[in-house]
């Protein structure tokens, strides 16, 4: 026979497998005090019930007596090693008593039965006179045995559990409900339930390559400040002035412009100057030249103005050319602006997936894609391909999980009669309609499980602390969901419920 002594805090899982890892046949389970599985006579029933799976035969031993109480309730033998080490030299004058918890046992058709599992009153001993010569043993027994039971009485605490046996009710929803954005609440009477807008854009740049060619002619442009060196007056200038090159090239403006009046500073003229774009009188890479430190302006040639008016650029002229280039065909650019759309409504669904909280519920059709620009960028890259730019912008409405998970619960409840928690088989969402302009959907809910009764532990803890066995069987019998109940006491002279409620235990059991 094998001894497995196990750890205070060791569940029936662990001490299971621990059972089924040995090689012998009996085995000594040593229990210690307020261990873990001696929370319920449950963890007995399993741990017996393995064993005997595995062909192993159990005595459990413990000094705990709730222990013992739980293994004999469980029918698993079992001994306290202390108390076994005088039983034969107390047996001829104490008669021995089963420590145990009283259970009393309640089923709803038959709420007046009591089922003890173990003995309510105990028979009375038989007195049997010691002899003398076993005197001293006794002595030496009573010397040992009273203290304990002493400690035992003193450190010993009542304690009630109560497992409830909770009725399942199977139940079906099938109707419609209504998400709406911007209602303060749910309105779970008219199925509505308060749902939230979430928005996302984003943009998009992708290049392609090019099928068509095309001979072009294209003019070098670029930026040139004009000065006032004449007077204070303002002098407008029109689109396509000329100004030139000291080695004659010619550019033009390409807007209107007004060239402020110039400072006068003690008597002297500060110039003034305005920037402004211009574009080469002629196509071709010769007019792609550098930073020009005075371009003349033929117009006031022959006048004052003509020294008094004039222009630098700080920067090349570029983008003169003449020659044949890469184009996007009509076919390029349709088939590149489907690919950018197609790119960036998978982009939004994407990171529209991952922003949107755990704990709501999105609908497949509860979003909609919109498509505010795309546009070809007409530039042609060295690489001779051409870029498409996209933007766009999804809009979500999702739901909370909680407020829908809470609708249920007040339909099921008040067609049951009480509160109740339940248990899914079976969602499906059908006939999804999405107004996204008013933000709202409107769908079609079916749901198929089991429902039960919501017991709330601490409500339960107050009702019956401080109740007689017979007051807190009529409240357990009284409460709706509950087919059975089984009350145990603990020690077993214990009459009724105690008054902490952490010595209160409830066990639901479905």
């Amino acid at each position: 026979m094998k001894k497995l002594i196990i750890n205070k805090n060791d569940d029936p899982s662990i001490v299971v497998e621990k059972i089924l890892e040995s090689n012998e046949k009996d085995i000594v389970l040593v229990i210690p005090k307020s261990s873990k599985i001696s929370n319920s006579v449950a963890n007995f029933h399993l741990i017996k019930r393995e064993a005997e799976a595995d062909s192993k035969n159990l005595l459990i031993e413990s000094v705990d007596d709730e222990a013992l109480a739980l293994a004999k309730a469980a029918k698993l033998p079992g001994i306290n090693p202390f108390l076994s080490m005088h039983k034969k030299s107390m047996s001829d004058i104490i008669a021995q008593e089963p420590t145990v918890a009283k259970q009393i046992v309640l089923e709803k058709d038959d709420v007046a039965e009591v089922d003890f599992t173990a003995k309510d009153k105990l028979n009375k001993p038989k007195l049997f006179l010691p002899k003398i010569g076993h005197m001293k043993g006794l002595i030496a027994a009573v010397a040992i045995i009273i203290p304990v039971f002493t400690i035992a009485a003193i450190t010993t605490a009542p304690r009630v559990s109560v497992s409830l046996n909770v009725e399942e009710y199977p139940w079906q929803f099938e109707e419609k409900v209504s998400v709406i954005s911007g209602v303060e609440k749910n309105d779970l009477t008219a199925n509505t339930i308060a749902g939230e807008v979430f928005t996302e854009k984003k943009n998009l740049t992708l290049e392609f390559n090019t099928s068509g060619e095309k001979k072009v002619e294209k003019k070098a442009t670029g930026m040139i400040k004009i000065y006032n060196a004449f007077s204070s007056t303002s002098q407008p200038l029109v689109a396509t002035t000329r100004l030139l090159t000291p080695d004659g090239k010619l550019f033009r403006l390409v807007d209107n412009i007004t060239v402020p009046g110039a400072n006068i500073v003690d008597g002297e003229i500060a110039p003034s100057s305005i920037d402004a774009k211009v574009i080469a009188d002629k196509p071709g890479a010769e007019y792609n030249i550098g930073p020009v430190e005075r371009f003349s302006i033929p117009g006031f040639q022959g006048t004052s103005k003509y020294k008094a008016f004039y222009g630098a650029s700080l920067s090349n002229m570029a983008g003169g050319f003449i020659g044949v280039i890469s184009f996007p065909t009509d076919e390029d650019a349709k088939k590149a602006k489907a690919k950018v759309e197609k790119q960036l409504a998978e982009n939004l669904k994407a990171f529209s997936s991952n922003s949107i909280p755990e704990n709501f519920i999105v609908l497949s059709d509860a979003s909609k894609i919109t498509i505010n620009k795309i546009e070809i960028v007409e530039d042609i890259n060295k690489e001779g391909k051409f870029s498409v730019y996209g933007e766009g912008q999804l809009k979500t409405i999702a739901f909370p999980k909680i407020s829908f998970l809470e609708l249920l619960q007040k339909k099921a409840s008040d067609q049951i009669g009480f509160s109740v928690s339940l248990e899914e088989n079976k969602l499906l969402f059908n006939n999804i309609s999405t107004n996204i302009d008013s933000n709202s959907i409107f769908f079609n809910v079916d749901w198929n499980g089991v429902a039960t009764r919501l017991i709330d532990d601490e409500t339960i803890k107050q009702a019956i602390k401080g109740k007689n066995s017979a007051d807190l069987k009529n409240y357990i019998t009284s409460l709706d969901g509950v087919a059975s109940a089984k009350i145990s006491f603990w020690p077993f002279w214990v009459k009724k419920s105690p008054d902490n409620t952490s010595k209160i235990n409830i066990e639901i059991v479905k």
